[in-house]
């Protein structure tokens, strides 16, 4: 969630990373369900799966036009755009899995 509808979406680094229109009642960001999985071999090397799926909030879903900093539109007509949402003719649920592997020295 954003801290109030005036607020921004930040990325970790704290870097805005899409910007609140004025107009801006929306404050759910949306929600994420991850799983994962991990196995340890031999005592040395660990193994872990996991996979995620985020469903975006009303705040994406009613945000449709290029931002303040040029970051593509959510549900806009610019196509793939620099923020990983896919293009305009897609949902922007996103689904991602993962495979890792550490040694313990």
């Amino acid at each position: 969630r954003l801290a109030n509808t005036q607020d921004n979406w930040y990325r970790a680094g704290q870097a805005t990373y899409f910007t609140s229109k004025a107009t801006n009642q929306e404050a759910s960001l949306g929600q994420e369900f991850d799983l994962s999985y991990w196995h340890t071999f031999k005592e040395k090397f660990k193994m872990e799966l996991g996979w995620g799926y985020f469903h975006p909030g009303a705040y994406l879903t009613k945000s449709s036009s290029a931002n303040a900093n040029g970051v593509g539109a959510f549900q806009g007509t610019q196509g793939t755009n620099s923020n990983g949402f896919g293009d305009s003719s897609q949902t922007i649920a996103q689904e991602w899995a993962y495979v890792m592997g550490s040694v313990k020295f």
